[in-house]
């Protein structure tokens, strides 16, 4: 689901701003669900993930339920305790000259 935005974004060549305006909640909304099925998978709490991530439980729990955002910092955190990979792609095209 996130490659698929991100990938339809990059081709319509929205800017960050216009990215975060039109799909923030989808992006985050994706992003939850893949740390929550990691932590899942993985057969870990949310106390257990936050000690790993050095985060409070609390934190965690809120972030996975969508009632609370996160800082990037603190989401690079739990990623890294999940053996999580953060992939960033660009696809650049040229757009043709107007004539």
């Amino acid at each position: 689901m996130l490659s698929n935005i991100l990938t339809n974004i990059l081709k319509r060549g929205c800017t960050l701003e216009g990215l975060m305006a039109e799909h923030k909640e989808n992006i985050d909304k994706a992003i939850r669900q893949v740390v929550k099925q990691a932590r899942k998978r993985k057969g870990l709490s949310y106390r257990q993930l936050a000690a790993l991530a050095e985060c409070e439980a609390d934190l965690v729990f809120h972030y996975e339920a969508g009632t609370r955002d996160i800082r990037v910092s603190s989401l690079i955190k739990l990623i890294l305790a999940l053996d999580l990979s953060i992939k960033i792609t660009e696809e650049i095209q040229e757009k043709p000259d107007k004539e």
